[in-house]
């Protein structure tokens, strides 16, 4: 079914992770998620993964793991008792820190953490007024940097009925006790430039070097987070700071609190409903993650291959299609996919030296294959892949290295991240090498562009021998939501195939109803889809769900938007709804 139809179903759905201030910095920070891969250091995500600890927060020393005089003692479904105390840090922004239980779970342990929270206010304040909670996803996503970015454009979208909140999960960015784990950026950058020499995926040897880095990195973590940390960083206890959250803004009689999560965000507000039905207004999960999938290591990475090879090939397919005057590897004397494959060859056989003014270094083999797979998540920066891949064709680059410079910043929330995966996982530390180099060349056989980063980025869960104070082990079976989640799922997703969407569907029921875009990327943001942001605002305003079935079109139903039209060419004409949006598209992606 095409379009949408806003009436509330009466069965269950049966179908079915994001424009910078320079040419580069699109790129620059989308590759940044790739080079947590190579340093073992964060689950990619998305899409929607690139709007990560870019604003926040103003940078200080995490605050000391020390009992909060003020925090009362976590009540019987283990939540905290505390209440913000909001400063304004901004126009029409507002933060605060709320003292939360270290372990809900222990009602001994008088211990605290501050979870550090920023929200926008709406520009309709009246009793109506609701609130947002907004996961960019992760592991290990600024949740405050978000809302700093996105705050403006959301309260447009979403025609100032809602506040838009962003916290910093355990571990992240401003929330301490911060996680910990490298002494150094400059250890960091060592262990990246080894790893990115490597070739894991036609070198078994590699896999060796990959591992020993691994075990580098779950030392360093449990000697500098430790106990006192590592344990209480998972998902399940960060369901119970959002509960907390809540309980917190119901506190200030605003009682129309809803969760807006992507990518990784989703697996935990799926969680969330599992642990606290009810307790949440209104939930959208875009970008399905489902923590059915995550329990055991391998299922984690088996499960989200699923659409890998269709957004490979699609990248070829539309750059054929569109032509050289949008696709600069369009037209050539080979194809698109030859020329990029024959480039792979070449980095492989020797990596290509680059020596410029602004910047010095190589380009090879498995740097480019992450940059390419990086740009799966997001189709729209096909056209930078292209350009940057044309000028190392012509020997130059130089584009190349400043586009994938990490830069001294932008590690803070990749080593939480991993403590999230290996523990939110069964414990791993039983597999050995043998299997897991098997696991990494059945990966690779299956999907080319991204079997091995997906095998290779839990390998620390080899080595992590912390026990989390709780893993969530439960299912849906016995949820019932009196209002259903809406999801959505692009059809062709690099890292949350709409498979997974599938099978959380099963398990949740009529607890929720499953919007399909028919797009590539990661997360319904990484296309501009009028008829999917219609179905947001008729579920957040309204209540409205689509029908189950339903599928959304993207605006460029031809060629997705992925190549935009060169200048002095028509591109699509835009009412004023599709201009905020696809501000909010290029925004999220930033």
């Amino acid at each position: 079914m095409s379009g949408t139809n806003m009436a509330r179903p009466d069965s269950k759905g049966q179908t079915s992770q994001c424009v910078g201030d320079s040419r580069f910095r699109l790129i620059r920070i989308e590759h940044r998620i790739l080079q947590v891969s190579q340093a073992l250091l964060l689950l990619f995500s998305v899409s929607v993964l690139t709007y990560l600890h870019r604003a926040g927060w103003p940078s200080h020393s995490p605050l000391k793991l020390a009992p909060h005089p003020s925090a009362s003692p976590p009540d019987l479904l283990g939540l905290a008792k505390s209440h913000l105390e909001w400063t304004s840090c901004g126009d029409r922004f507002q933060c605060a820190s709320l003292p939360v239980p270290l372990d809900y779970l222990n009602d001994e342990d008088n211990r605290t953490a501050s979870i550090a929270i920023t929200r926008y206010l709406a520009s309709k304040q009246d009793a109506s007024t609701g609130t947002v909670i907004f996961n960019p996803g992760g592991p290990g996503g600024s949740g405050t940097g978000s809302t700093y970015r996105l705050g403006p454009v959301l309260d447009e979208i979403l025609e100032g009925q809602y506040d838009i909140l962003g916290f910093d999960p355990r571990g992240i960015n401003m929330t301490s006790p911060a996680v910990s784990c490298m002494s150094s950026v400059a250890s960091r950058s060592a262990l990246q430039y080894i790893l990115g020499s490597t070739a894991p995926s036609l070198n078994p040897h590699d896999i060796g070097i990959w591992d020993s880095v691994a075990q580098l990195i779950a030392e360093e973590c449990e000697a500098n987070s430790g106990a006192d940390i590592l344990p209480f960083v998972n998902t399940p206890t960060v369901a119970r700071d959002i509960a907390s959250i809540v309980d917190a803004i119901h506190a200030e009689k605003r009682h129309r609190v809803s969760y807006w999560g992507f990518s990784y965000g989703t697996n935990l507000g799926a969680i969330f409903t599992a642990l606290f039905p009810n307790k949440l207004h209104r939930i959208i999960l875009d970008g399905i993650r489902s923590p059915l999938d995550a329990r055991e290591i391998y299922a984690w990475g088996y499960t989200s291959l699923a659409s890998q090879n269709d957004i490979f090939e699609g990248y070829f397919e539309i750059c054929e299609k569109v032509g050289p005057s949008r696709c600069p590897l369009a037209g050539l004397e080979k194809s698109a996919k030859t020329t990029v494959m024959d480039l792979l060859d070449s980095l492989y056989e020797r990596p290509l030296p680059v020596s410029a003014p602004q910047v010095t270094g190589l380009v090879t083999f498995f740097d480019y294959k992450e940059f390419f797979y990086g740009t799966l998540y997001q189709p729209r920066s096909w056209l930078l892949f292209s350009e940057i891949t044309r000028d190392l064709l012509k020997g130059n680059g130089t584009s190349f290295l400043l586009a994938t410079d990490p830069g001294p910043a932008g590690f803070g929330s990749m080593e939480a991240g991993t403590a999230v995966l290996c523990t939110d996982a069964d414990p791993a530390t039983h597999y050995s090498l043998e299997s897991w180099s098997d696991y990494v060349f059945n990966m690779t056989e299956l999907s080319f562009i991204g079997g091995d980063s997906r095998s290779l980025v839990t390998l620390p869960c080899r080595h992590w021998y912390s026990i989390p104070s709780e893993r969530w082990s439960g299912s849906f079976e016995d949820v019932h939501l009196e209002t259903p989640v809406l999801m959505i799922a692009n059809t062709y997703d690099p890292a949350t195939p709409i498979a997974s969407a599938k099978r959380l569907l099963e398990n949740m029921g009529d607890n929720a109803v499953l919007l399909e875009q028919h797009s590539y990327g990661h997360c319904s943001v990484s296309s501009l889809s009028t008829c999917t942001y219609q179905v947001v605002l008729d579920y957040l305003l309204r209540g409205h769900l689509p029908h189950p079935g339903t599928v959304c079109e993207v605006d460029d139903k031809e060629y997705g938007g992925y190549f935009p039209f060169p200048k002095g060419e028509k591109a699509l004409d835009r009412n004023p709804l599709e201009k905020v949006l696809e501000r909010f598209v290029d925004e999220i992606r930033q």
